[in-house]
């Protein structure tokens, strides 16, 4: 069986669907802090780009889930075709099946509240989660320079291109929230109990 994707297509309606899913996030939050109304049946959590479980992070994970199928695809492959960086791109698979994981049952959540304890993190490393991540990512980084490098020049400025927009969209969103997080607590402004938990 031979299933054929369309970059520009697939590319298409996943800009598709990210715009429908931010509308819906920007109307809810209209009416959360314009109109009063923060729930409306249960919708407007349902599409909050700030929360868990519902279904803007259903898609990160089917997203992330994909990302990983293609990897191990690609994987396969390259093994059978007997070009190098085999075990680069199965790890790939391996590390977006990890971020699948985390994304659906938010392993990264959970180790945030100890690790703050333990190195008395407040400000930008408020979510201290980001700094064994951070650590990850910098080994990562190192482990992988000469695959990047050995990668066409278009294949390997789009992937750095898609590296970068996710690592400042996770990472560094967080580290933003963080901070936003220690002016809200020292003013006493409630800034979103749901997203600080």
């Amino acid at each position: 069986m031979e299933i054929i994707l369309k970059p520009r297509k697939t590319a298409g309606i996943l800009s598709i669907i990210v715009f429908l899913l931010t509308s819906a996030h920007i109307a809810g939050q209209f009416s959360t802090y314009y109109l009063g109304y923060d729930n409306i049946f249960g919708l407007i959590p349902m599409f909050n780009l700030n929360s868990e479980e519902n279904i803007p992070a259903l898609f990160s994970t089917l997203m992330l889930l994909f990302s990983s199928i293609l990897l191990a695809v690609i994987a396969y492959a390259v093994k059978k075709s007997g070009v190098a960086y085999f075990y680069h791109w199965l790890g790939l698979s391996l590390i977006f099946l990890f971020l699948s994981m985390d994304e659906s049952l938010s392993f990264h959540e959970s180790m945030t509240v100890p690790l703050r304890k333990g190195l008395n993190t407040s400000g930008l490393l408020f979510y201290a989660w980001v700094i064994p991540y951070a650590i990850a990512l910098l080994i990562l980084i190192l482990l992988y320079l000469k695959f990047f490098i050995s990668l066409p020049a278009k294949t390997r400025n789009l992937l750095i291109i898609a590296a970068v927009l996710y690592i400042v969209g996770v990472i560094g969103i967080e580290l933003l929230g963080g901070q936003k997080r220690r002016h809200g607590v020292e003013v006493g402004i409630d800034v979103g109990s749901n997203y600080f938990q």
